[in-house]
């Protein structure tokens, strides 16, 4: 009796002394919360500064960066301009004593590029042979122009000659000063200074281009406003070209350290105070640079100061409340937690059990990450056989995902019969099981259910490595299955060919019925397969086009063209199924199709199960069906200005004057700004579209119509018939006649 309420006393302490091992972890908890709040203060001051300096540096590089887009957009246009210049050979170079009407069509080509861009306050046209010197609203004669037309303030006539004369490879600038003479009254608009560029015009470089950009573009390019602290000024060649933003600072007293820089910033000092230089070098050679004194980031650090300490009488208030309830409520959820884990009424706080516990959900937890990542092997492997990936990084990158090797020289596709018994599954397990246990190889299987097969795609350096790993794969499923069959695809490098190796195995599993089971059926060992011809590029194009211009019945059309072309060259079924995979696989790359699924278009499965010349056509129609549909929803709204030129186009293709230049003049804006709007909206040139409108009318005439070729020609803009004959065979791959008589 005394034994036993001895042993009943002893666990009575045992059991307190298990209920106090869980208060022991809390009080350790709490001395380290105390510690905390002790070091909190000094953590979180080192973090506001940490952050609060790196939104002051990517402010910093937000601003500038934008400043430097915008000015660079400018210096591009200038090129473009200059480069457009080169091009045009009736007034690029002249005399005006000479040829004085090309003077005319220069000045109005001098107009239409000041009104390109909102910094040009004037353009000069220098021509080092001519006597004159040009801007849209006049010429001058070059020593009046000097003397009188053109002053400045910091550059003499004679430098200011030698720089508008000298033969430039690349763009000059002169620094900001003031100007004055006849020819600024028209844009000067109340302010005197000034930056000049000059571009050489190429490609024989006898002519220079002056930009004139006024002084108020740059207060609204690089002026900081109020209170900012900043200067912002640009560099180029050595030289301050113009600045703007806080005073206080002399030219001379500008960091060198921005001369030495490219991108990037770094702290200076002048004349004893701190400031944060920024520096970005742009696409022209000019030097963005951007000063902002450090006064602005300390200030910050100062209102954040009070935060903290706010933050820290915040925290020590309900720190010793939360250390209490927290000993209460931890101990609630131990309890919970066991009897959770054993499904009893354990009332002891046994953390050893709960310990026990968790690694069993750990282990559950493992089970569930290898279905996981089978799920992930199973996608890329769809992926990879659909030739969803659009360049080997992206492949190998999915690859990488999967936990899978796809970087090696070579890869092979394997087909298996599969029945779904339980030999068939443990065969496979353990073919996994022999892939990742070898070295130099990798790879994956996974299951068609649709097709009772089985496909692997393995993944080594030399073919060698393949063949005794297939020979490995083939001996397990021999031992395994009575009746196992394996069918193995050509050897590989081109990712962009997994589509065919997959049509390529399947092609030889098919032959099944007609070879020996007892060995690795391979395609290579199949009888020679008819080289398969390219289909002629017009049928392509054509097709293209009609999908562009979203033609239903102009695709059909096409599709059975190309049906009754293929039909001529006496396919093999495989044949089929390779060409039809590569038309569609080049229709479904012409596009990005964005948000689109790529298997919502195309599936190389789909493709192996058609097997007569009817199924092929159905399905690529439906591939061209599909890509319209996407096309027309993907498609921008087109600019007030492409819709212009688009209707203008329709109503006047007739009209053999009709060009791009004439098209330009009636939306009253230079080519250039044409060619990047409609190509923007339109997804083509404006030369193009003209030319696919004038192509499907003459197609009409040329089926509805007795017309003769040169009356066609004609009718739709063309006065050279032999000029329309070169431009319809390109089109539509046969000359008219031809086309004619196929109707």
């Amino acid at each position: 009796m005394e034994k036993r309420i001895r042993e009943g006393i002893l666990q009575k302490i045992i059991r307190r002394l298990q209920n106090q091992s869980v208060f022991g972890y809390i009080l350790a908890f709490s001395t380290v919360m105390v510690l905390i709040i002790g070091i909190l203060g000094g953590y979180l001051y080192r973090f506001y500064y940490r952050t609060i300096y790196s939104d002051f540096l990517s402010s910093n590089r937000i601003q500038l960066s934008s400043l430097a887009e915008r000015h660079e957009n400018d210096m591009r246009v200038f090129d473009e301009i200059a480069l457009e210049m080169g091009l045009s050979a009736d007034i690029r170079a002249f005399r005006l004593d000479e040829q004085p009407e090309k003077s005319l069509k220069l000045k109005d080509r001098l107009y239409q590029y000041a009104l390109v861009s909102q910094c040009i306050s004037d353009i000069f046209y220098i021509y080092r042979e001519d006597r004159y010197i040009y801007d849209y609203k006049t010429s001058a004669d070059v020593e009046r122009f000097f003397s009188d037309g053109i002053l400045l303030d910091r550059t003499s006539e004679e430098e200011f000659r030698e720089f508008l004369y000298r033969e430039h490879k690349e763009m000059a600038a002169l620094p900001e000063q003031d100007v004055d003479g006849y020819m600024t009254i028209s844009f000067l608009r109340g302010r005197s200074d000034v930056v000049i560029y000059i571009c050489p015009v190429v490609p024989k470089y006898y002519s220079n281009i002056a930009f004139v950009v006024g002084g108020s573009y740059y207060d609204d390019l690089l002026y900081g406003g109020e209170g900012q602290d900043r200067l912002n000024y640009l560099l180029y060649d050595g030289q301050l070209l113009v600045r703007r933003g806080m005073e206080g600072i002399g030219d001379g007293e500008l960091p060198e350290e921005a001369k030495g820089m490219e991108d990037g910033q770094e702290r200076v000092k002048i004349d004893g105070k701190e400031y944060l230089l920024s520096v970005s070098r742009g696409e022209s050679g000019i030097l963005y640079c951007s000063l902002q004194s450090m006064e602005v980031f300390y200030d910050k650090i100062m209102n954040q100061q009070w935060g903290i300490l706010l933050l820290l009488l915040t925290c020590s208030i309900p720190a010793s409340c939360a250390v209490a309830v927290l000993g209460r409520t931890l101990s609630q959820k131990v309890k919970n937690i066991n009897i959770l884990l054993h499904d009893d009424e354990d009332s002891y706080y046994n953390l050893n059990r709960i310990e026990n516990g968790i690694r069993l959900l750990q282990e559950s937890s493992r089970e569930a990450e290898k279905e996981s990542a089978a799920l992930r092997r199973t996608k890329f492997l769809l992926g990879f056989v659909r030739n969803e990936y659009k360049d080997r990084g992206s492949m190998e990158e999915m690859a990488r995902k999967a936990e899978l090797r796809a970087d090696y020289r070579f890869f092979t596709v394997i087909l298996m019969g599969d029945r779904g018994n339980s030999n068939e599954i443990k065969a496979h397990e353990k073919m996994l099981r022999e892939v990742n246990r070898a070295d130099g190889i990798d790879g994956y299987g996974m299951d068609l259910v649709s097709n009772n097969q089985r496909l692997f795609v393995l993944f080594a350096d030399d073919g060698e490595t393949l063949a005794q790993m297939e020979g490995t794969m083939f001996g397990i499923g021999r031992e395994y299955c009575e009746e196992f069959l394996m069918a193995v695809s050509r050897r590989h490098e081109r990712f962009e060919e997994a589509s065919e190796a997959y049509l390529e195995a399947d092609a030889a599993y098919d032959n099944r019925f007609l070879m020996d089971n007892g060995e690795i059926i391979r395609y290579e060992n199949l009888a020679a397969t008819k080289k398969i011809n390219l289909l002629p590029e017009a049928y392509l194009k054509r097709l293209k086009n009609a999908i562009r211009m979203g033609e239903k019945e102009e695709a059909e059309g096409i599709v059975e063209e190309i049906c009754q072309h293929v039909k001529k060259e006496s396919y093999t079924l495989l044949a089929f199924r390779l060409l039809y995979n590569d038309i569609i696989h080049m229709l479904v790359s012409e596009w990005n199709i964005g948000e689109t699924d790529f298997k919502d278009i195309y599936n190389v499965f789909t493709l192996s199960q058609c097997l007569t010349m009817q199924e092929f056509n159905d399905f690529l129609r439906d591939v061209c069906r599909e890509l319209m549909q996407v096309r027309q929803t993907g498609r921008k709204d087109l600019s007030e200005l492409a819709e212009r030129a688009v209707a203008y186009m329709k109503e006047n293709f007739r009209n053999a004057d009709l060009n791009m230049s004439a098209l330009a003049d009636y939306l009253e804006i230079s080519p250039v700004t044409l060619a990047v709007e409609f190509k923007s909206g339109m997804g083509m040139s404006p030369s193009d579209y003209l030319t696919l409108i004038r192509m499907e009318y003459a197609k009409e005439l040329l089926r509805n119509t007795d017309m003769r070729v040169k009356e066609v020609s004609m009718a739709v803009g063309y006065e050279d018939d032999h000029v329309f004959m070169r431009r319809f065979k390109k089109y539509a791959g046969k000359t008219p006649g031809q086309y004619r008589g196929e109707q």
